[in-house]
């Protein structure tokens, strides 16, 4: 054993501006970081044991991080970029929605905005009035605060307002909980680049904000019997005068596209000709990418019936797709229509499946597909391979390969003579 008095080694005293301290208490050592706050000038601390730094390794990463971290303070301060007396909570989350409004969706908005609206009532409670002041032990305080929260529902009775929710009895799911302790990190991350947040650095956050425990199921997707029956109700749905979903349904389980790519789709980026459709950096990824159509002969015929059935000004291949008319249409077809429990990310999961179990593009499937989807190819040998074992051996095509060729080519309008739907095609195409 060490002696008591003897000195530490260098790599365990801090580094660049941030001390390391080793304090004696009856239930074992504890380390304390110690530095400068550039805004204040006051000396602070914290303490790495109660982080969960229990090794030379992770105590050193920490120092380097904050020293990085009260480098680019300095910096700013330096720059006059940073705020050096104090900002009010709500404006400078008010802010970062101004700056980001350009760059991100208007759902993503909502999200993040749902993540932060229960951190500012709580820093007005506090009270907390100024961002600067806010520190990882106050962040875990909020954290404890904020997974104690029971969900809203919606109020019912007579005289309540359209929309008004009121305090349930049951707390929120973990899956929501993470959802908005995730927006909430997003946030704070930027305000502490921009300076704001001199007491907090990036580990502080995230070991401040951990996500609830949860229970984690397999990814989820149809079988052959639950594609049929699916297709069957959507047929059912659209033969009854509703907004129709059965094009759409067939495009997503071909396809696999995401939502938002799919309801977003514009004849600018369909080629018949070419049997592909190339999408934009407008995707989740921010990546262009192509996906081929060659495998999946029954959306080619539709396209091309639906193209030159188009009127000239309109741009969208599923003009009345929307949000709230695809959550409608899924739950009036489970209830109504006995479609089966799915849901659109279920269509993208079972075009993955099957397209790598049966092996649609031979050895080079994992890849073609991951490539297709828009994922990496980690994703599709975890959740992909293996899983779907009612596939057809041996098809050529996507729509065999589910076992459901039938119902592909009714929506598609493919029943009707090869040649005209050859002939049309070839029209759109031109």
């Amino acid at each position: 054993m060490a002696n008591v008095g003897r000195p530490l080694k260098r790599q365990d005293r801090g580094h660049r501006g941030v001390k390391l301290k080793r304090l004696k208490r009856a239930n074992g050592d504890s380390w304390v970081a110690r530095w400068t706050d550039p805004v204040t000038g006051k000396e602070k601390q914290e303490s790495l044991t109660a982080l969960g730094k229990t090794t030379v390794e992770s105590r050193r990463t920490w120092c380097e991080n904050k020293a990085d971290s009260l480098n680019a303070t300095k910096s700013a301060i330096a720059a006059g970029t940073a705020t050096t007396t104090q900002t009010a909570v709500s404006k400078a989350i008010e802010a970062y929605y101004t700056a980001k409004e350009a760059e991100l969706r208007p759902r993503t908005l909502v999200a993040y905005k749902q993540g932060t609206a229960p951190f500012e009532a709580w820093c007005a409670s506090k009270p907390l009035p100024i961002i600067e002041g806010l520190t990882a032990p106050l962040l875990a305080q909020y954290r404890t605060w904020f997974v104690g929260l029971l969900a809203h529902v919606p109020a019912k009775g007579q005289g309540v307002g359209k929309g008004k929710r009121l305090e349930g009895k049951q707390k929120k799911s973990p899956a929501q909980q993470n959802k908005q302790l995730n927006s909430l990190r997003i946030v704070l991350s930027q305000l502490r680049r921009e300076g704001k947040l001199p007491n907090l650095t990036s580990d502080s956050i995230y070991d401040s904000l951990p996500f609830v425990k949860r229970e984690r199921t397999k990814p989820r997707f149809l079988d052959t019997l639950q594609i049929r029956k699916l297709l069957e109700a959507v047929q059912r749905y659209d033969a009854e005068g509703n907004a129709p979903f059965a094009p759409f349904t067939l495009a997503a389980l071909l396809t696999g596209m995401r939502f938002t790519e799919l309801a977003e789709l514009t004849w600018d980026e369909v080629s018949i000709e070419k049997q592909e459709i190339t999408l934009s950096v407008r995707t989740k990824t921010k990546t262009e990418r192509t996906v081929s159509l060659e495998k999946m002969p029954s959306i080619v015929a539709m396209l091309a019936r639906m193209k030159l059935a188009r009127s000239k000004d309109e741009s969208r291949v599923f003009p009345h797709v929307t949000h709230s008319t695809a959550v409608k249409a899924r739950k009036l077809l489970q209830r109504a229509f006995a479609s089966g429990k799915f849901t659109w990310h279920d269509c993208r999961r079972t075009c993955g499946t099957y397209s790598v179990c049966s092996s649609l593009y031979g050895r080079d499937s994992i890849s073609e597909t991951s490539w297709q989807l828009g994922h990496g190819k980690a994703t599709a040998e975890q959740f992909y391979t293996g899983r779907a074992k009612d596939f057809l051996p041996g098809a050529t095509t996507l729509e065999a390969a589910m076992k459901c060729s039938d119902l592909f080519e009714a929506i598609a309008g493919c029943n009707s003579n090869a040649r005209d739907v050859r002939r049309e095609t070839a029209k759109a195409a031109s």
